[in-house]
């Protein structure tokens, strides 16, 4: 996956979610990074259906509670 941080001097954090807004995978993203790989695997299996992609600044997703 793709993306733009807002700022390259904060990090952040890109989940996969499925359709109902469960989180299926997460990863803490550098500043400075500008894409993710995800497997497509979610609690070891490989996963299927639709998905959306979440990136939200570290800095607020720490507010929210565990992100990984």
């Amino acid at each position: 996956m793709r993306f733009a941080l807002p700022s390259r001097e904060e990090a952040g954090v890109i989940e996969v979610l499925d359709l109902a807004g469960r989180r299926v995978w997460s990863q803490k993203v550098a500043p400075h990074a500008e894409s993710v790989e995800w497997s497509g695997r979610a609690n070891g299996v490989r996963a299927s259906g639709v998905f959306f992609a979440r990136l939200t600044r570290a800095a607020h997703a720490s507010r929210s509670g565990s992100c990984c």
